[in-house]
């Protein structure tokens, strides 16, 4: 079995990030993004206001570990496995 460890950038949502972006989110105004009628534009101004997201949502570097190998063949398939081998080979 292969064991094999590297780091992955997560978020998390738990409740009191949820309510805080929230609140973020409500002192806005969002005049400038309704009053923008280039699409381009209307997408970069809603993208730098909603730009709270990371703040309230910020990333965190984990460690995970995994293990490779197949853990469903049990004993009694390695067993008739390698007898079946075998009987093929005579």
């Amino acid at each position: 079995m292969i064991k094999r460890t590297f780091e992955v950038k997560t978020t998390q949502f738990i409740e009191s990030s949820v309510e805080e972006f929230k609140c973020l989110l409500s002192k806005e105004s969002w005049q400038e993004v309704f009053k923008t009628l280039e699409v381009n534009a209307t997408v970069q101004v809603f993208m730098n206001t909603f730009c709270y997201f990371n703040a309230a949502f910020p990333y965190k570097s984990v460690c995970v570990s995994m293990s490779y190998g197949n853990k469903w063949i049990t004993p009694g398939i390695k067993i008739s496995s390698k007898n079946a081998f075998f009987e093929h080979i005579k």
